[in-house]
C-alpha cells in the first residue's frame, strides 16, 4: 500500500525564522533559524523521504518546487537538493502537488512558522 505523506514550509523574513512539517501517521516537524520559505519547503521534503519506510507519495503545494523535484534538477539550495536525491535513491518515492492549504503539511508548517514569530 502507497502512503502519502504531506509537506509544506513557512517562512516569516521579519523573524528570520521558518518552520517545516512532513505528516504522514506519524508526524514530524522543526523550527530553523535562517534560510527561506524555498528552503523550508524543501526541508520538508527531504524530512518526509526520510520518514518513508515503503512506497509513498509526498505531497507539497510548492508546485515549482515539486516540478523541479520530478524533472531531477536542481536550482538553490544545492546541499538540500543533493539530500533529497540521495533519500529518494533505492526508494519507491512519487512526489506530488496539491492546492495551497489543502493538506495538513500545510496548516502545520505555517502554524510552526507563526508560534516562532511570536517567539514560541
Amino acid at each position: 500500500m502507497r502512503s502519502e505523506i504531506h509537506t509544506d514550509g513557512s517562512y516569516v523574513e521579519q523573524t528570520d525564522k521558518g518552520g517545516w512539517s512532513a505528516v504522514i501517521v506519524r508526524a514530524e516537524s522543526a523550527q530553523q533559524t535562517g534560510g527561506s520559505s524555498y528552503e523550508m519547503e524543501l526541508r520538508a521534503l527531504v524530512e518526509a523521504v526520510k520518514m518513508a519506510d515503503g512506497p509513498c507519495t509526498v505531497i507539497s503545494d510548492y508546485e515549482g518546487l515539486i516540478r523541479t523535484a520530478q524533472q531531477g534538477k536542481t536550482e538553490t539550495c544545492k546541499a538540500v537538493w543533493e539530500e533529497l536525491y540521495a533519500e529518494m535513491a533505492g526508494k519507491d518515492v512519487e512526489i506530488a502537488w496539491r492546492k495551497q492549504d489543502q493538506t495538513l503539511g500545510s496548516r502545520l508548517a505555517h502554524q510552526l512558522a507563526r508560534d516562532a514569530a511570536k517567539g514560541r
